[in-house]
């Protein structure tokens, strides 16, 4: 089963879903062969999560995208600020894509980040420096992102010094990538 995470909003709102909800029972059982089993604004899931896990303090959600991220900042369950970085994970996959073998899909590199660490620190030593490349390829790939991401982080740690972000949450296909929160 897929959900399918959609915002919807038109005066004509049945008409816009009926429309659309069709369209996409259409798509999906003829190209997917998958059954349409709801529709959604993308907002909705992360505002649930929201409230439910930021209810005190600052936090920051960061929603990893393929080719952007968002970043919310919440003050005791309440949207404060929100920010879009132009960039995010597609970087990663392509470098992931480009070393795997020929018709490696998107969705098969995510699964591989998801369970192999691209990101850890290497070691010392020969196998190190081979560990070391791929680490700078992959940092280099996330560069943008990283940055545009601190930067926000920054922007309002410098503007709210007596109230800092505590906590950072991940969300987004990004979340899962292995080694990616800690870098």
């Amino acid at each position: 089963e897929i959900h399918v995470l959609h915002r919807l909003t038109s005066r004509t709102l049945d008409e816009v879903v009926n429309r659309r909800s069709d369209m996409y029972i259409s798509v999906m059982k003829l190209y997917m062969n998958q059954t349409l089993v709801g529709v959604d604004y993308g907002g909705n899931s992360l505002y649930q999560m929201v409230k439910k896990e930021c209810s005190e303090g600052i936090s920051m959600i960061v929603r990893l995208n393929e080719s952007a991220s968002m970043a919310t900042i919440v003050e005791n369950g309440t949207m404060i600020m929100q920010r879009t970085v132009s960039y995010g994970i597609a970087g990663i996959l392509d470098c992931y894509v480009e070393e795997a073998a020929e018709g490696c899909s998107y969705k098969q590199a995510i699964k591989a980040l998801e369970e192999t660490n691209y990101f850890a620190i290497p070691e010392e030593g020969a196998e190190g420096e081979d560990k070391k490349e791929r680490f700078e390829k992959y940092a280099r790939a996330f560069n943008d992102a990283g940055l545009g991401i601190s930067r926000i982080y920054d922007y309002y740690n410098s503007r709210n010094t007596q109230k800092p972000i505590t906590k950072v949450y991940l969300t987004g296909i990004g979340a899962n990538v292995s080694g990616l929160a800690e870098l």
